[in-house]
């Protein structure tokens, strides 16, 4: 068993880093705590496991999403303690841990907010975008029948004269049936 020290720097507090990274640390068996640093920038991380497992986390836990921006892990190789059962966040006075839980809230709310306006922006473009594939419709329905309209009534002969001969063929072949040599 191993132990890193890991002291992760960048837009990792008030942004929910502390859950993503006991949840990683869960899934890859390892154990130790997490808790935010008082310069507020940044987190320190105790990590206890096997070597490859660790090496893993390492990766894992630096990493980018819409609120989290990890730009650098600084990690310190320990002797290993084996003094955790479990992985777990060390959190801060009460108080403060509600906080910034609030301002976590709150700036994910103001994201979701900016991406629903951006959402309502292309819905809005590609309404007018519909609008005027709707009329290219109408217009190419208009023409469509109105070409319809021109073969049929040049066509429309020519179909009539065919069932004109056809009737007279019928005819024709009543009347050879009648002369024919029995």
């Amino acid at each position: 068993m191993e132990r890193f020290r890991i002291v992760v720097s960048g837009r990792v507090q008030r942004v929910g880093y502390r859950d993503n990274v006991v949840e990683i640390a869960r899934k890859l068996g390892i154990v130790g705590t997490v808790k935010n640093m008082e310069d507020e920038v940044s987190v320190e991380v105790i990590a206890e496991g096997e070597k490859k497992q660790l090496d893993e986390f390492a990766k894992f836990i630096k990493f980018k999403d819409y609120a989290v921006e990890v730009e650098k892990l600084e990690i310190h190789k320990e002797k290993a303690t084996g003094e955790f059962k479990y992985f777990k966040i060390l959190r801060g006075d009460g108080f403060a841990e509600i906080g910034e839980r609030l301002d976590t809230a709150g700036k994910l709310l103001y994201l979701s907010l900016e991406k629903h306006d951006q959402t309502l922006a292309v819905s809005k473009s590609m309404d007018s975008k519909l609008d005027g594939l709707g009329s290219k419709l109408d217009s190419f329905s208009t023409a469509t029948t109105s070409r319809f309209d021109v073969v049929d009534k040049k066509y429309g002969k020519i179909s009539e004269r065919l069932e004109e001969t056809n009737k007279y063929l019928k005819e024709l072949v009543e009347v050879l049936k009648a002369f024919k040599p029995k």
